[in-house]
Protein backbone atom coordinates (compact mmCIF):
# COMPACT_ATOMS: atom_id res chain seq x y z
CA UNK A 1 0.00 0.00 0.00
CA UNK A 2 2.82 2.39 0.91
CA UNK A 3 4.43 1.79 -2.47
CA UNK A 4 1.15 2.62 -4.20
CA UNK A 5 0.84 5.83 -2.15
CA UNK A 6 4.36 6.88 -3.16
CA UNK A 7 3.64 6.17 -6.79
CA UNK A 8 0.41 8.18 -6.65
CA UNK A 9 2.23 11.14 -5.09
CA UNK A 10 4.87 11.07 -7.81
CA UNK A 11 2.25 10.84 -10.56
CA UNK A 12 0.18 13.72 -9.18
CA UNK A 13 3.28 15.87 -9.52
CA UNK A 14 3.03 15.73 -13.30
CA UNK A 15 1.80 12.39 -14.56
CA UNK A 16 -1.08 11.64 -16.89
CA UNK A 17 -4.50 11.67 -15.17
CA UNK A 18 -5.27 8.17 -16.43
CA UNK A 19 -2.15 6.85 -14.73
CA UNK A 20 -3.10 8.54 -11.46
CA UNK A 21 -6.62 7.10 -11.67
CA UNK A 22 -5.32 3.62 -12.43
CA UNK A 23 -2.96 3.75 -9.44
CA UNK A 24 -5.71 4.96 -7.12
CA UNK A 25 -8.08 2.30 -8.44
CA UNK A 26 -5.64 -0.38 -7.34
CA UNK A 27 -5.57 1.17 -3.89
CA UNK A 28 -9.38 1.22 -3.80
CA UNK A 29 -9.42 -2.53 -4.48
CA UNK A 30 -6.97 -3.09 -1.64
CA UNK A 31 -8.88 -1.27 1.08
CA UNK A 32 -11.96 -2.51 2.89
CA UNK A 33 -12.63 0.75 4.71
CA UNK A 34 -15.79 2.41 3.25
CA UNK A 35 -14.65 5.89 4.27
CA UNK A 36 -11.28 5.42 2.60
CA UNK A 37 -12.90 3.96 -0.50
CA UNK A 38 -15.12 7.05 -0.69
CA UNK A 39 -12.15 9.36 -0.29
CA UNK A 40 -10.20 7.62 -3.03
CA UNK A 41 -13.19 7.55 -5.39
CA UNK A 42 -13.61 11.29 -4.92
CA UNK A 43 -9.91 11.76 -5.60
CA UNK A 44 -10.10 9.87 -8.87
CA UNK A 45 -13.24 11.77 -9.91
CA UNK A 46 -11.58 15.12 -9.25
CA UNK A 47 -8.48 13.99 -11.19
CA UNK A 48 -10.64 13.10 -14.18
CA UNK A 49 -12.52 16.38 -14.03
CA UNK A 50 -9.31 18.35 -13.56
CA UNK A 51 -7.94 16.82 -16.74
CA UNK A 52 -10.90 18.23 -18.64
CA UNK A 53 -12.60 14.99 -19.55
CA UNK A 54 -14.14 11.80 -18.25
CA UNK A 55 -17.14 13.57 -16.75
CA UNK A 56 -19.39 10.52 -17.02
CA UNK A 57 -16.80 8.33 -15.32
CA UNK A 58 -16.31 11.02 -12.67
CA UNK A 59 -20.06 11.14 -11.95
CA UNK A 60 -20.14 7.35 -11.60
CA UNK A 61 -17.23 7.42 -9.14
CA UNK A 62 -18.80 10.26 -7.11
CA UNK A 63 -22.07 8.34 -6.88
CA UNK A 64 -20.15 5.25 -5.74
CA UNK A 65 -18.35 7.38 -3.14
CA UNK A 66 -21.70 8.52 -1.76
CA UNK A 67 -22.86 4.91 -1.50
CA UNK A 68 -19.89 4.27 0.80
CA UNK A 69 -20.15 7.62 2.64
CA UNK A 70 -23.50 9.42 2.16
CA UNK A 71 -22.34 12.40 4.23
CA UNK A 72 -19.23 13.07 2.14
CA UNK A 73 -19.63 16.80 1.53
CA UNK A 74 -16.86 17.16 -1.07
CA UNK A 75 -18.38 14.33 -3.13
CA UNK A 76 -21.80 15.99 -3.05
CA UNK A 77 -20.44 19.45 -3.91
CA UNK A 78 -18.31 18.07 -6.75
CA UNK A 79 -21.28 16.16 -8.14
CA UNK A 80 -23.48 19.25 -7.94
CA UNK A 81 -20.81 21.20 -9.81
CA UNK A 82 -20.85 18.70 -12.67
CA UNK A 83 -24.65 18.82 -12.90
CA UNK A 84 -24.69 22.63 -12.88
CA UNK A 85 -22.12 22.75 -15.66
CA UNK A 86 -24.20 20.32 -17.69
CA UNK A 87 -27.42 22.21 -17.03
CA UNK A 88 -28.92 19.10 -15.47
CA UNK A 89 -31.10 21.13 -13.13
CA UNK A 90 -33.16 18.25 -11.73
CA UNK A 91 -30.00 16.40 -10.66
CA UNK A 92 -28.43 19.60 -9.31
CA UNK A 93 -31.43 20.48 -7.18
CA UNK A 94 -31.58 16.93 -5.82
CA UNK A 95 -27.91 17.28 -4.93
CA UNK A 96 -28.47 20.55 -3.10
CA UNK A 97 -31.39 19.13 -1.15
CA UNK A 98 -29.30 16.11 -0.15
CA UNK A 99 -26.39 18.36 0.84
CA UNK A 100 -28.70 20.37 3.07
CA UNK A 101 -29.54 17.20 5.00
CA UNK A 102 -25.96 16.00 5.57
CA UNK A 103 -24.09 19.27 6.19
CA UNK A 104 -25.63 21.61 8.79
CA UNK A 105 -23.13 24.35 7.95
CA UNK A 106 -24.13 24.30 4.28
CA UNK A 107 -27.87 23.88 4.90
CA UNK A 108 -28.85 27.51 4.30
CA UNK A 109 -26.71 27.89 1.20
CA UNK A 110 -27.92 24.59 -0.23
CA UNK A 111 -31.62 25.21 0.38
CA UNK A 112 -31.42 28.73 -1.03
CA UNK A 113 -29.72 27.37 -4.16
CA UNK A 114 -32.34 24.63 -4.47
CA UNK A 115 -35.16 27.14 -4.12
CA UNK A 116 -33.69 29.36 -6.82
CA UNK A 117 -33.30 26.41 -9.23
CA UNK A 118 -36.86 25.22 -8.63
CA UNK A 119 -38.12 28.74 -9.37
CA UNK A 120 -35.88 29.92 -12.19
CA UNK A 121 -34.86 26.72 -14.00
CA UNK A 122 -37.49 24.08 -13.27
CA UNK A 123 -40.45 26.46 -13.22
CA UNK A 124 -41.95 24.96 -10.09
CA UNK A 125 -42.91 27.97 -7.99
CA UNK A 126 -44.79 25.85 -5.47
CA UNK A 127 -41.75 23.74 -4.61
CA UNK A 128 -39.55 26.85 -4.58
CA UNK A 129 -41.92 28.58 -2.18
CA UNK A 130 -41.97 25.52 0.08
CA UNK A 131 -38.17 25.36 0.30
CA UNK A 132 -37.61 29.11 0.65
CA UNK A 133 -40.29 29.32 3.33
CA UNK A 134 -38.35 26.66 5.23
CA UNK A 135 -35.17 28.74 4.81
CA UNK A 136 -36.92 31.76 6.28
CA UNK A 137 -38.53 29.80 9.12
CA UNK A 138 -35.18 28.28 10.12
CA UNK A 139 -33.44 31.65 10.17
CA UNK A 140 -31.20 30.74 7.23
CA UNK A 141 -32.18 33.59 4.92
CA UNK A 142 -29.66 35.91 3.31
CA UNK A 143 -30.41 39.37 1.94
CA UNK A 144 -31.74 37.95 -1.37
CA UNK A 145 -34.12 35.44 0.21
CA UNK A 146 -37.11 37.73 0.95
CA UNK A 147 -37.34 38.95 -2.65
CA UNK A 148 -36.89 35.44 -4.03
CA UNK A 149 -39.50 34.01 -1.68
CA UNK A 150 -41.89 36.85 -2.54
CA UNK A 151 -41.44 36.06 -6.24
CA UNK A 152 -42.04 32.35 -5.66
CA UNK A 153 -45.14 32.91 -3.54
CA UNK A 154 -46.62 35.24 -6.13
CA UNK A 155 -45.88 32.83 -8.98
CA UNK A 156 -47.52 30.06 -6.94
CA UNK A 157 -50.54 32.32 -6.28
CA UNK A 158 -50.08 31.97 -2.52
CA UNK A 159 -51.32 35.49 -1.91
CA UNK A 160 -52.23 35.04 1.75
CA UNK A 161 -48.62 34.02 2.40
CA UNK A 162 -47.34 36.99 0.41
CA UNK A 163 -49.44 39.32 2.52
CA UNK A 164 -48.49 37.58 5.75
CA UNK A 165 -44.79 37.91 4.98
CA UNK A 166 -45.15 41.59 4.09
CA UNK A 167 -47.13 42.28 7.26
CA UNK A 168 -44.35 40.68 9.30
CA UNK A 169 -41.84 42.97 7.61
CA UNK A 170 -44.13 45.94 8.27
CA UNK A 171 -44.27 45.14 11.97
CA UNK A 172 -40.48 45.43 12.09
CA UNK A 173 -40.10 48.48 9.83
CA UNK A 174 -39.43 51.89 11.36
CA UNK A 175 -38.65 54.25 8.48
CA UNK A 176 -41.76 55.95 7.00
CA UNK A 177 -40.62 55.37 3.41
CA UNK A 178 -40.10 51.64 4.05
CA UNK A 179 -43.47 51.34 5.81
CA UNK A 180 -45.22 53.14 2.96
CA UNK A 181 -43.62 50.86 0.36
CA UNK A 182 -44.64 47.74 2.30
CA UNK A 183 -48.21 49.01 2.62
CA UNK A 184 -48.35 49.61 -1.12
CA UNK A 185 -47.07 46.08 -1.81
CA UNK A 186 -49.69 44.63 0.53
CA UNK A 187 -52.34 46.70 -1.22
CA UNK A 188 -51.21 45.42 -4.62
CA UNK A 189 -51.39 41.82 -3.39
CA UNK A 190 -54.97 42.33 -2.24
CA UNK A 191 -55.92 43.94 -5.54
CA UNK A 192 -53.99 41.84 -8.08
CA UNK A 193 -53.98 38.52 -6.27
CA UNK A 194 -57.15 38.33 -4.20
CA UNK A 195 -59.15 40.93 -6.16
CA UNK A 196 -60.34 42.64 -2.98
CA UNK A 197 -60.77 46.35 -3.71
CA UNK A 198 -61.80 47.12 -0.15
CA UNK A 199 -58.57 45.78 1.33
CA UNK A 200 -56.59 47.34 -1.49
CA UNK A 201 -58.00 50.74 -0.63
CA UNK A 202 -57.47 50.26 3.10
CA UNK A 203 -53.79 49.49 2.60
CA UNK A 204 -53.21 52.30 0.12
CA UNK A 205 -54.66 54.66 2.73
CA UNK A 206 -52.25 53.13 5.26
CA UNK A 207 -49.41 53.82 2.84
CA UNK A 208 -50.51 57.46 2.63
CA UNK A 209 -50.58 57.70 6.41
CA UNK A 210 -47.10 56.20 6.68
CA UNK A 211 -45.62 58.68 4.24
CA UNK A 212 -47.54 61.19 2.18
CA UNK A 213 -46.35 60.64 -1.35
CA UNK A 214 -47.55 62.07 -4.69
CA UNK A 215 -47.62 58.63 -6.34
CA UNK A 216 -49.81 57.23 -3.58
CA UNK A 217 -52.11 60.25 -3.84
CA UNK A 218 -52.48 59.62 -7.58
CA UNK A 219 -53.54 56.03 -6.92
CA UNK A 220 -56.07 57.19 -4.35
CA UNK A 221 -57.39 59.91 -6.62
CA UNK A 222 -57.90 57.44 -9.43
CA UNK A 223 -59.80 55.06 -7.17
CA UNK A 224 -62.03 57.62 -5.43
CA UNK A 225 -62.72 59.47 -8.67
CA UNK A 226 -63.90 56.25 -10.31
CA UNK A 227 -65.99 55.44 -7.23
CA UNK A 228 -67.60 58.89 -7.28
CA UNK A 229 -66.48 59.69 -3.72
CA UNK A 230 -66.24 63.43 -4.27
CA UNK A 231 -65.48 64.38 -0.68
CA UNK A 232 -62.33 62.27 -0.56
CA UNK A 233 -61.27 63.45 -4.02
CA UNK A 234 -61.49 67.04 -2.75
CA UNK A 235 -59.28 66.24 0.26
CA UNK A 236 -56.67 64.58 -1.93
CA UNK A 237 -56.74 67.36 -4.52
CA UNK A 238 -56.17 69.90 -1.78
CA UNK A 239 -53.16 67.90 -0.58
CA UNK A 240 -51.78 67.66 -4.12
CA UNK A 241 -52.22 71.38 -4.75
CA UNK A 242 -50.51 72.33 -1.50
CA UNK A 243 -47.70 69.86 -2.21
CA UNK A 244 -47.05 71.31 -5.67
CA UNK A 245 -47.16 74.84 -4.32
CA UNK A 246 -44.58 74.00 -1.65
CA UNK A 247 -42.35 72.49 -4.35
CA UNK A 248 -42.88 75.60 -6.54
CA UNK A 249 -44.23 73.39 -9.32
CA UNK A 250 -46.83 75.80 -10.61
CA UNK A 251 -47.57 74.49 -14.10
CA UNK A 252 -50.41 72.14 -13.13
CA UNK A 253 -51.88 74.27 -10.36
CA UNK A 254 -54.42 76.22 -12.48
CA UNK A 255 -56.16 73.12 -13.89
CA UNK A 256 -56.14 71.43 -10.46
CA UNK A 257 -57.60 74.48 -8.75
CA UNK A 258 -60.38 74.74 -11.33
CA UNK A 259 -61.12 71.05 -10.89
CA UNK A 260 -61.17 71.52 -7.11
CA UNK A 261 -63.50 74.49 -7.41
CA UNK A 262 -65.93 72.54 -9.57
CA UNK A 263 -66.06 69.64 -7.10
CA UNK A 264 -66.59 72.01 -4.19
CA UNK A 265 -69.55 73.48 -6.06
CA UNK A 266 -70.96 69.95 -6.46
CA UNK A 267 -70.69 69.54 -2.70
CA UNK A 268 -72.55 72.81 -2.15
CA UNK A 269 -69.49 74.56 -0.76
CA UNK A 270 -69.77 77.72 -2.84
CA UNK A 271 -67.53 79.85 -0.62
CA UNK A 272 -64.72 77.28 -0.74
CA UNK A 273 -65.14 76.97 -4.51
CA UNK A 274 -64.82 80.74 -4.88
CA UNK A 275 -61.67 80.67 -2.75
CA UNK A 276 -60.19 78.03 -5.07
CA UNK A 277 -60.91 80.17 -8.13
CA UNK A 278 -59.42 83.23 -6.45
CA UNK A 279 -56.29 81.28 -5.65
CA UNK A 280 -56.07 80.20 -9.28
CA UNK A 281 -56.42 83.84 -10.33
CA UNK A 282 -53.39 84.64 -8.20
CA UNK A 283 -51.39 81.79 -9.76
CA UNK A 284 -52.34 82.52 -13.40
CA UNK A 285 -54.77 85.33 -14.14
CA UNK A 286 -54.80 84.40 -17.85
CA UNK A 287 -56.09 80.83 -17.40
CA UNK A 288 -59.37 81.02 -19.29
CA UNK A 289 -61.17 78.00 -17.75
CA UNK A 290 -60.67 79.64 -14.38
CA UNK A 291 -61.81 83.06 -15.59
CA UNK A 292 -65.11 81.56 -16.73
CA UNK A 293 -65.59 79.52 -13.56
CA UNK A 294 -64.51 82.46 -11.37
CA UNK A 295 -66.99 84.82 -13.03
CA UNK A 296 -69.85 82.35 -12.50
CA UNK A 297 -68.89 81.83 -8.86
CA UNK A 298 -68.78 85.62 -8.31
CA UNK A 299 -72.30 85.88 -9.69
CA UNK A 300 -73.50 83.13 -7.33
CA UNK A 301 -71.85 85.03 -4.47
CA UNK A 302 -73.67 88.16 -5.67
CA UNK A 303 -70.41 89.99 -6.21
CA UNK A 304 -71.73 91.65 -9.34
CA UNK A 305 -69.03 94.30 -9.79
CA UNK A 306 -66.24 91.76 -9.56
CA UNK A 307 -68.06 89.40 -11.95
CA UNK A 308 -68.63 92.25 -14.43
CA UNK A 309 -64.88 93.04 -14.51
CA UNK A 310 -63.98 89.42 -15.19
CA UNK A 311 -66.52 89.16 -18.02
CA UNK A 312 -65.24 92.42 -19.49
CA UNK A 313 -61.73 90.99 -19.61
CA UNK A 314 -63.10 87.87 -21.26
CA UNK A 315 -64.59 89.93 -24.14
CA UNK A 316 -61.03 90.81 -25.15
CA UNK A 317 -60.31 87.07 -25.52
CA UNK A 318 -63.57 86.10 -27.15
CA UNK A 319 -61.83 84.87 -30.31
CA UNK A 320 -59.77 82.44 -28.24
CA UNK A 321 -62.91 80.61 -27.15
CA UNK A 322 -63.52 77.43 -29.12
CA UNK A 323 -67.03 76.77 -27.83
CA UNK A 324 -69.94 78.90 -28.97
CA UNK A 325 -71.67 78.43 -25.62
CA UNK A 326 -68.80 80.17 -23.83
CA UNK A 327 -69.12 83.24 -26.03
CA UNK A 328 -72.88 83.34 -25.44
CA UNK A 329 -72.31 83.04 -21.69
CA UNK A 330 -69.92 86.01 -21.64
CA UNK A 331 -72.18 88.37 -23.60
CA UNK A 332 -75.35 87.21 -21.87
CA UNK A 333 -73.99 87.73 -18.35
CA UNK A 334 -72.43 91.05 -19.28
CA UNK A 335 -75.87 92.18 -20.44
CA UNK A 336 -77.42 90.98 -17.17
CA UNK A 337 -74.82 92.80 -15.11
CA UNK A 338 -74.92 96.07 -17.08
Amino acid sequence: VRAVDERIALMEGGADADQVVAAIDRKIEDTGDPAQKAELLVKTARSLLGAGGGADDAVLRLEQALEHAPDHVVARRTLIGVFLERGDWAAAVAGYEALAEVDPEARGEALRAAGRIWLEQLDDAGRAAEILSKVRAEGLADRDTPALLDKALRAAARWEDVIGMLEEELAEAQKPKVRADLCRRIAAAWRDGLEDQGEFLRWIEEAHKAKEDPEIVEELLEHYDAAGETGRVVELLQWKIDHLARKRKMRDLPSLLVRLGGLLEVLGRADDALAAYRRCEEVDASYMPNQLAYARALMVAEEADAAFKVYQMLTMRINEMEEKEQKIEVYFNLARLS
